[in-house]
C-alpha cells in the first residue's frame, strides 16, 4: 500500500493529528498539547493516537503520558497531507473543512468573520478561497444565506444548516458529504386573511372594507426590531430600521411585504455587520 492509498483512507480527525505532530518537535506531542491546539477532549486525543498507531503512523505508545510520535509513515504521510493542502486537491476541502466546523460553533456570521478571525492555525485561507467556500456551502445546502447578497455577489451572512452541522461534526472532510447532498429550499409562506371577505368582493363603488392580516408574530417581530434599534447610533441605518418598524407595525401589511422590506434593509446595512448579525435572527419571525 503506498503512501497515497493511507492518506486516502484518513479522515479529517486523522489528517488534523498528523500534520499537528510532525509540526512539533521531534514530531512528538503529549495529547494536552493536541487539546490546545485543536481544541479537542482529551478522550478524543487519546482515540485519533490510538488510530494512528494501528495504522502504523504512530510509534507503539510506551510512556504513561500516552505521548504521539510519529513513524517515518507517519511523517511523509503528514507532509503529503500539507503539500496537498497547500497546493493540491485537498486545499479547497481543507478550506471548506475548517470554516464549516467554525461555522457550527457560532450563529449567523459573515465570512469575513472566518478570514479575519476564525481560521486555524495554519490554513492560512486567502480572502476569495474562504468566499468561494461560503458560495459551495450555500450550493450544497451545508449553509443559508441570512439576508440578500452584497452588490458584489458576495454572502453577507449565514449559518449552518441541519445537513452542515451533520457534516461538521462527522469528523469526514466536507467533500464526503457534498457528494450525496441534495439541495432542497423551501419558500413557501402562509398568509391568512380575516375579514368578511365575501362582503369585501359584493361591495360596491365607494364602500370602504377595512381588512386585517392576520401575522401571529407581528408584534414580536416589531419588539425585535425596537431591539436593535434601541443599540444604534447612526443615523442612516437608524432609518431604515424606522422604516422596517413601521412597515411591520401595520397590520394592513402582510407578512411576505414586511419579508421583502426586511430583506432590502439587509442589503442596505451590509456594511454595518453587527446590526446584519443582530437583524439575521429575525428571519425566524417571517417564517
Amino acid at each position: 500500500m503506498t503512501i497515497w492509498d493511507i492518506v486516502d483512507q484518513l479522515n479529517e480527525e486523522h489528517k488534523d493529528l498528523l500534520v499537528l505532530v510532525a509540526d512539533e518537535p521531534q514530531a512528538t506531542a503529549l495529547p494536552a498539547r493536541v487539546c490546545e491546539v485543536l481544541d479537542w477532549e482529551h478522550e478524543e486525543a487519546l482515540m485519533v493516537g490510538g488510530e494512528l498507531r494501528e495504522l502504523g503512523l504512530a510509534a507503539a505508545d510506551v510512556s504513561a503520558a500516552c505521548e504521539i510520535s510519529l513513524t517515518p509513515k507517519g511523517k511523509r504521510a503528514a507532509k503529503h497531507i500539507l503539500e496537498s493542502r497547500a497546493t493540491g486537491p485537498d486545499r479547497a476541502d481543507a478550506v471548506q473543512t475548517a470554516m464549516l466546523r467554525w461555522l457550527n460553533s457560532v450563529d449567523a456570521a459573515s465570512p469575513q468573520n472566518f478570514y479575519s478571525n476564525g481560521q486555524p492555525e495554519g490554513l492560512d485561507a486567502s480572502e476569495e478561497e474562504v468566499y468561494n467556500a461560503a458560495d459551495a456551502f450555500i450550493d450544497s445546502n451545508l449553509a443559508t444565506m441570512v439576508g440578500p447578497r452584497r452588490a458584489d455577489g458576495r454572502i453577507v451572512a449565514m449559518r449552518v444548516s441541519p445537513t452542515g452541522r451533520a457534516a461538521a461534526t462527522s469528523g469526514r472532510p466536507v467533500s464526503h458529504v457534498v457528494r450525496g447532498a441534495a439541495t432542497s429550499v423551501d419558500y413557501s409562506t402562509n398568509t391568512s386573511i380575516s375579514g368578511d371577505m365575501a362582503g369585501a368582493i359584493q361591495g360596491g363603488r365607494g364602500n370602504v372594507q377595512t381588512v386585517t392580516i392576520e401575522w401571529e408574530r407581528r408584534d414580536d417581530f416589531v419588539q425585535a426590531v425596537e431591539d436593535v434599534l434601541a443599540g444604534v447610533a447612526d443615523e442612516s441605518v437608524r432609518g431604515e430600521l424606522v422604516a422596517l418598524r413601521d412597515v411591520a407595525a401595520d397590520p394592513k401589511v402582510p407578512q411576505e411585504a414586511v419579508r421583502e422590506k426586511w430583506t432590502a434593509v439587509m442589503a442596505a446595512v451590509s456594511s454595518v455587520l453587527d446590526v446584519v448579525v443582530k437583524l439575521a435572527p429575525l428571519a425566524a419571525l417571517l417564517l
